[in-house]
């Protein structure tokens, strides 16, 4: 319909409203659907800046697939400081060489790993 009418336009989100669902199995090993909100987004990378201070000279790896929560921050984080981003391509996240060599010639300063891939 908006594609349609250009001159139509979705109201704009409220803090509190939906900004994506991700389903988790929590404690519980049973999945269910957690809806998060822009807001709670927004909190999260204000507490990270507060804690850990990205500047413009910073460079973070967006490796994460977008199906896992800490995507969102690995892409906004950058976004909201001026610091870089460099996106990494799909499945790249499952080859720790590449990964070792990507950081090392893109001085990535922050990435975020399981501890699995850490060790490796």
């Amino acid at each position: 319909l908006f594609n349609e009418h250009p001159s139509l336009s979705a109201p704009a989100p409220t803090p509190t409203q939906g900004a994506y669902l991700i389903y988790t199995s929590g404690s519980t090993g049973r999945p269910k659907g957690v809806l998060v909100s822009h807001q709670a987004i927004v909190n999260r990378l204000k507490w990270m800046q507060n804690h850990y201070p990205l500047h413009h000279h910073d460079v973070v790896i967006q490796k994460t697939p977008s199906s896992f929560d800490v995507s969102v921050w690995e892409f906004f984080w950058p976004l909201l400081t001026g610091a870089k981003l460099f996106m990494a391509p799909p499945d790249s996240h499952r080859d720790p060489e590449w990964l070792q060599q990507v950081m090392l010639e893109q001085h990535v300063s922050v990435t975020h790993f399981v501890p699995s891939m850490l060790a490796a």
